[in-house]
């Protein structure tokens, strides 16, 4: 997880990564509720997620403050 959030961070468009992220989670958890899988795999999968969207707010937030100041 550590490593996808220096990634996330180091990311020059955060606002992409959102959106890639959201469909990622959509088709991950779409294939992963057609299989037998536990629904603590399930919950396992969503947190992964949400700490994973979080950072990326965090990135936004950031970029759109870096912009601000800049311009």
């Amino acid at each position: 997880m550590g490593f996808c959030i220096a990634l996330i961070n180091a990311h020059p468009s955060a606002a992409y990564l959102s959106r890639h992220i959201d469909a990622a989670e959509q088709a991950t958890l779409a294939r992963a509720e057609s299989t037998l899988v536990t629904e603590d795999f399930l919950d396992g999968l969503r947190d992964a997620f949400d700490r994973l969207k979080a950072a990326v707010a965090i990135a936004r937030a950031r970029q759109a403050s870096q912009n601000t100041d800049r311009g």
